[in-house]
């Protein structure tokens, strides 16, 4: 994990905001993982080789992507991945890596930032993403995903940033 992104970084694309641990250059992203790619037309794409490609359309920190469709799907054994329903597309329960394509209504993909526990995260400097914020571990249902970083309560910002969350807001 690189906590701080090298150089001059592309931060949005068309209207998408790509927040730091995500980008499309070389350096801007904080591992292979959080890589996009975009496409001359300027779409954002999420790649998952062997499977699949995504088109993004919101990135979260609050540990989202949005996605409008999936572009291809390469193997015929995950052919299973994508249910059709009469709303629309989603995902059966499938972990991949930092990636759960669990879906209810929308096409939504969570992620985390490592498999990790906060605890276990904490233990190696090199790798702990919550370098100005607060870790919060994510669990689904009794089974623990991995961890992100927020910013404390009144203050906003990129919590995967070196100094990033600032300021305090007023909280009605």
């Amino acid at each position: 994990y690189n906590p701080r992104p090298r150089g001059t970084c592309t931060r949005s694309c068309g209207n998408i905001t790509i927040p730091f641990p995500f980008g499309i250059e070389e350096g801007c992203f904080a591992n292979e993982i959080f890589r996009l790619n975009q496409t001359s037309s300027n779409v954002i794409i999420l790649d998952r080789p062997p499977y699949a490609q995504y088109r993004v359309t919101d990135i979260s920190l609050d540990g989202f992507l949005a996605v409008s469709n999936m572009l291809n799907d390469t193997g015929s054994n995950n052919m299973e991945r994508l249910v059709h329903t009469a709303t629309g597309y989603y995902f059966l329960d499938v972990i991949d890596d930092i990636f759960d394509f669990s879906q209810e209504d929308e096409i939504k993909i969570k992620w985390v930032v490592a498999n990790l526990t906060c605890e276990q995260a904490r233990l190696s400097d090199a790798t702990y993403a919550c370098v100005s914020s607060y870790c919060l571990d994510v669990k689904r249902g009794k089974t623990r995903d991995g961890y992100l970083c927020r910013c404390s309560t009144g203050f906003q910002g990129n919590p995967y940033l070196q100094n990033s969350c600032t300021g305090h807001i007023s909280i009605s």
